[in-house]
């Protein structure tokens, strides 16, 4: 039948080898034993208090009054989707289940405590499972994984927050919103991406920055076809930090598709990918001291509904490629300084009354950016 281990508020549980039960109730302390793996097998959708149906007890909850030593492993297994506890602070987290597709919460209540984990494994690699960041923020402090089949996402304004690398052959979603956010340590680089597979890594908001102290990377993972697809906006370097955070696409090449913005703070660098594309539907934005390297690869902006905006802060900003051929697209570059395409400048709206677009951000202005280079690539009209 279904059973739990529920320690009360004033006792102590000690175990002296692997434990393996269905669900777990901290309300006094866990002291987990080194080498010790602790299995939760089951999982339900409700909170411990409050509900008398032990079938459907969340797989683990830790009250404010209780106390987690985390074992070396924590496996969770459960077929079912469910929910762990927030304010928990993991060695290794492994999501494992073998069957079910579950969803599994990792840290239920709105306003409840963060949760950290050393290392977080996602999958098997054989049976689908979705790993979700919802409401609040878990952080990696190591290295995550993410197995074919497994997903990790951000909804409701939940935060995941990833110390290391984080690769694998699975993917990355988002549902109703939250961050992903790639966050090393001082002069650290870390691997960012798909290293298998052609499933796209999708995020609500992308944050690329630093946990303090010296310069940092986050480098794309080699591997994979899939894209980096954001679907808000995407932010390399927080302008609070004391050094610079570099966003690396260049050395691995992947593609970077934004639907809204683009935005190097004064704290960012972005190394452009020389053969994969960067789409930008939105507008592309550069503090003073952010820096931008393009490569010899090509921004494409794309989606109509909008113009996007090309503006960066005191200094002048190179291009290799630009390519505006989406019909009746809108590019405004930035009218108090200098855009320099150094390569070729393709502009194609595909008919007479679907024409591209291309002014200054001062819309009194129709100052086309000025082209550099020796080859010629003409920009196509129409009567």
């Amino acid at each position: 039948g279904e059973t739990r281990i529920r320690i009360n508020a004033g006792d102590a549980f000690t175990p002296t080898g692997t434990v393996t039960i269905p669900r777990l109730w901290v309300e006094g302390t866990y002291n987990g034993a080194p080498g010790e793996t602790l299995t939760l097998t089951k999982g339900g959708d409700s909170a411990c208090k409050g509900s008398s149906n032990m079938a459907n007890h969340y797989a683990f909850c830790l009250e404010t009054t209780g106390t987690f030593n985390a074992p070396t492993t924590t496996r969770v297994t459960s077929t079912s989707t469910t929910s762990l506890a927030s304010g928990a602070t993991y060695q290794t987290l492994s999501i494992e289940p073998t069957s079910g597709s579950p969803t599994i919460n990792l840290g239920y209540s709105w306003n409840s405590p963060d949760s950290f984990a050393q290392t977080l494994v996602v999958g098997t690699g054989s049976a689908a499972v979705v790993a979700s960041a919802q409401e609040n923020k878990f952080t990696v402090t190591g290295n995550t994984t993410i197995n074919a089949l497994a997903t990790i996402n951000t909804e409701n304004g939940g935060t995941f927050e990833a110390n290391g690398n984080v690769t694998g052959a699975g993917a990355t979603g988002q549902t109703t919103g939250g961050t992903f956010r790639m966050r090393p340590g001082s002069g650290a680089t870390v691997l960012f991406g798909p290293t298998s597979g052609s499933s796209d890594w999708e995020f609500n908001d992308l944050e690329i920055e630093h946990s303090g102290g010296g310069a940092a990377t986050v480098r794309s993972a080699a591997g994979g076809t899939g894209s980096f697809r954001v679907l808000r906006n995407i932010t390399v370097g927080r302008s609070s930090d004391s050094s610079n955070t570099t966003f690396d696409l260049e050395t691995n090449d992947r593609v970077l598709d934004v639907t809204w913005d683009l935005v190097i703070t004064t704290r960012g660098t972005l190394l452009a990918s020389s053969t994969a594309t960067m789409l930008l539907a939105g507008d592309f934005s550069r503090a003073s001291t952010g820096v931008f390297v393009p490569g010899t690869g090509t921004v494409s902006f794309y989606e109509s509904t909008r113009p996007s905006k090309v503006d960066f802060t005191t200094t002048g900003q190179s291009f290799y490629n630009i390519s505006i051929t989406t019909p009746a697209k809108v590019v405004r570059f930035d009218y108090s300084e200098t855009t320099t395409i150094t390569n070729n400048l393709t502009v194609d709206g595909g008919a007479c009354g679907t024409r591209v677009g291309i002014a200054s951000t001062r819309e009194a202005d129709d100052a086309p950016p000025r082209r550099a280079g020796n080859r010629e690539h003409p920009v196509r009209r129409h009567p």
